[in-house]
């Protein structure tokens, strides 16, 4: 990628483009650190029809160096601490217990700022991607990694426009993957890889996600629409028509308890879709699918309900319930199937 990047909206568009592996999954969840990252995760967000959230972390600025990172601490109580600065500068304990309460503070402020009585988002079971706008010494990412990784994700995707290869390495140590643009050596600041990187204000954050929550507010009003058995046929006949090569994720859920689930769970993503039928006669729907250019195909069968989740024009969603009350959601990508077709 050839730097500098234009702004923060710039970063997130060529970042959502980069983390298209991840626009089918029905669990994903972004959250940005505030403040920088914000408008960096809604590019992300709104390109895949995604929530949008906070994961606030405050870096622990050196006392006589105040822009570098002797550590950084999240909600929750999660806290690293970047221990060659500390030994480097000689920082005592007691001036890391006092930048820390100042910071915890201000941790508080921006909870109620930005939050207000918005609830935190649930975590456990998802995939959650992390934002920002790029990364120095990577402490503000790691406290929030160690956050999350308390709350039990499904996977936890660190997303940056830009940060120092040492950095980019020791955050994969801790993380299922790491997504970055570019690792410009050497690198000297973050700012330095922007034409524009004019500070994010409270009122931009605040406004960004007001926007973002109103929009999934508005969408998960909206229900399932259920079609009926007799109409199934014609349906799936016709949205294989419409959606042939996009990219279906496959994931099933079953009422099985957490133990026995993970040998029932089946699961793929992004592979394009070469047709969806249902045989009304042996009461079976069958998925095919190209996986590395061979058809795979998965029959579902005693059915009992299909319904098609809201969605916009180049997306769509199904969910079909089985008579073992397990369910199957599928979703299906049209962007990414241009794109990749494309590369």
């Amino acid at each position: 990628m050839d730097l500098p990047i234009k702004n923060r909206v710039s970063a997130g568009r060529m970042l959502a483009q980069a983390l298209d592996a991840y626009r089918s999954r029905n669990n994903l969840l972004i959250l940005a650190l505030p403040r920088g990252g914000v408008p960096v995760a809604n590019e992300i967000a709104v390109a895949f029809s995604a929530p949008l959230d906070l994961l606030l972390v405050r870096k622990l600025g050196a006392p006589r160096y105040p822009e570098l990172a002797m550590g950084a601490i999240a909600s929750g109580g999660a806290i690293v601490m970047n221990e060659d600065v500390v030994n480097v500068h000689q920082i005592s304990e007691e001036e890391i217990a006092s930048v820390r309460k100042r910071e915890e503070k201000e941790l508080r402020r921006r909870e109620q700022t930005y939050r207000g009585d918005k609830p935190a988002p649930e975590i456990r079971g998802c995939c959650v991607i992390v934002v920002d706008d790029g990364m120095a010494t990577g402490a503000t990412m790691k406290a929030g990694v160690a956050a999350l990784r308390q709350m039990q994700p499904e996977a936890i995707v660190a997303a940056i426009p830009v940060a120092p290869s040492e950095t980019v390495t020791e955050l994969q140590g801790m993380v299922d993957e790491v997504v970055c643009l570019a690792t410009p050596e050497p690198f000297y600041a973050i700012g330095g890889c922007y034409t524009d990187f004019g500070q994010t204000s409270d009122n931009e954050v605040i406004d960004i996600l007001k926007a973002a929550w109103a929009q999934e507010s508005k969408s998960s009003d909206e229900e399932p629409h259920t079609l009926e058995k007799t109409d199934w046929s014609e349906y799936c006949r016709q949205f294989s028509h419409e959606h042939h090569g996009w990219l279906v994720s496959f994931r099933e859920e079953t009422p099985a308890p957490v133990e026995a689930r993970r040998n029932k769970e089946m699961k793929f993503q992004n592979l394009p879709l070469e047709s969806l039928d249902y045989d009304a006669r042996d009461d079976v729907f069958q998925l095919s699918v190209l996986d590395t250019g061979k058809p795979h195909e998965i029959s579902i069968f005693c059915p009992k309900r299909l319904a098609e989740s809201p969605h916009g024009a180049s997306s769509a969603s199904l969910q079909i319930d089985t008579d073992e009350g397990g369910s199957i959601l599928l979703g299906f990508s049209e962007t990414y199937a241009i794109a990749k077709a494309r590369a």
